[in-house]
């Protein structure tokens, strides 16, 4: 390469059993074709290294995104142990042995997080939703709805209000009292509503008619089995409106207010009855 003319080169091209060639080029274009053939790598390299990094930023904002949420399922599923261990608990159900212990089946005991993985978080969370699942609907939710239904009879079979629901007077209370009947005092195991003749007489709880019958001093009366232990009697009829062996609901008339049998004029005698013990009846009004 000759450098006499600083405005241009002459680049002598040296062939084997063949004349050179000669080429005249000036140095600005020989720095440009250099520099182009060293920049342009350099500038696929950046743009390569741009791209990756870009790509690695998305790729580290998803997994977080992800391990976020594989927590938040965790910690729901963990609501959700707890929730059905109280439920159990409730059912009555006894305390059985969870049968993936050891599975990092809890991530947040004592409110103290476990970092894990998002791939084992959200493995855990894929295997507790069936176990979960199975042990609600197949056990709790069962054994829970059969506690409630038993609680909900219990508490219907207690009798709940006024035998004489219209133009009725409590006349006499519960407990020893004087005897109306002539000297002395007596234990009145009832109350005694008095009314109008055929004032409907109607049932406080729901239950099997256990008598419908005429008695000695009870006179017409009826007595109610309501389950549970609970008994009610209805005494001094003037009327019977149901049967032996016939099962009855809340409220419904059984009878007409009457003065039959051991009686000083119209009046119902109620009575309550818990496990065979008579009781008093106002406790039972409201």
């Amino acid at each position: 390469m000759s450098l006499s003319n600083p405005r241009q080169c002459t680049v002598l091209i040296a062939r084997t059993g063949k004349a050179p060639i000669t080429l005249s080029v000036r140095p600005k274009l020989i720095a440009l074709v250099a520099l182009a053939s060293i920049i342009t790598p350099l500038g696929l390299l950046g743009s390569k290294i741009y791209s990756l990094r870009q790509k690695n930023a998305a790729l580290t904002q998803e997994n977080s995104a992800l391990s976020e949420t594989a927590n938040d399922v965790i910690q729901e599923l963990q609501s959700l142990d707890n929730e059905i261990t109280t439920l159990r608990e409730r059912a009555g159900l006894s305390e059985q042995a969870i049968s993936d212990e050891g599975n990092e089946e809890s991530n947040s005991r004592g409110g103290v997080a476990v970092r894990l993985e998002t791939a084992e978080l959200l493995a855990i969370a894929k295997e507790r939703v069936p176990v979960l699942s199975a042990r609600l609907y197949g056990q709790v939710k069962p054994a829970l709805t059969e506690t409630l239904d038993e609680e909900a009879a219990r508490a219907a079979a207690r009798p709940k209000g006024r035998p004489v629901k219209h133009n009725s007077e409590m006349s006499s209370g519960f407990g020893l009292r004087r005897n109306p009947f002539g000297w002395g005092y007596e234990f009145h195991d009832g109350l005694d509503f008095t009314g109008p003749l055929g004032t409907p007489i109607q049932s406080t709880a729901p239950g099997t008619v256990e008598k419908a019958e005429y008695q000695g001093g009870y006179g017409y009366h009826v007595v109610i089995d309501h389950g549970y232990g609970y008994k009610t009697l209805y005494a001094h009829l003037s009327e019977v409106s149901v049967e032996k062996g016939e099962v009855i609901i809340k409220d419904q008339v059984i009878g007409r207010l009457g003065s039959t049998g051991r009686s000083t004029g119209p009046h119902l005698h109620y009575s309550v009855y818990r496990n065979g013990t008579s009781v008093d009846p106002k406790d039972y009004l409201f």
